[in-house]
């Protein structure tokens, strides 16, 4: 699923899949200012519910100059904190998922500079998520 929310998060803030955001991990060829969309750590899910997670991603926010993370980090979170109802694309078939809220645990928090002095900014996001097939 971290595909599809990647992408729903590309279509809705504008950015481009596969340049400035990405899904999973950092990679070498990625460019110094992009976005990384992860899953953290563990949602919560409900036994009387079996279709429906609560999945908690991540999106973290990096660029050479600290204002230009600063700014992705809260293009994003304008563009998905407290919205409902959406489909998320379907990219494998028969693999199809409705989000019925999503909202940021915070606010985006700056969390400094790597090696190479390139800034982070992060917010991690609730998406409760139900599979649409069901």
């Amino acid at each position: 699923m971290i595909k599809e929310i990647t992408s729903f998060i590309a279509d809705r803030s504008g950015l481009v899949l596969g340049t400035t955001i990405q899904h999973g991990v950092f990679l070498p060829e990625n460019p110094d200012r992009c976005v990384l969309v992860a899953f953290n750590r563990g949602g919560v899910v409900d036994f009387e519910l079996p279709d429906r997670a609560d999945v908690i991603v991540q999106c973290l926010a990096r660029a050479p100059k600290y204002s230009d993370a600063y700014d992705d980090a809260w293009l994003i979170y304008g563009s998905i904190h407290g919205q409902s109802e959406w489909a998320l694309p379907v990219l494998v078939s028969g693999n199809a998922y409705r989000v019925h809220t999503i909202t940021a645990m915070t606010y985006p928090q700056y969390i400094g500079p790597d090696e190479k002095g390139r800034y982070f900014w992060t917010c991690n996001y609730i998406f409760r998520v139900a599979n649409a097939a069901y």
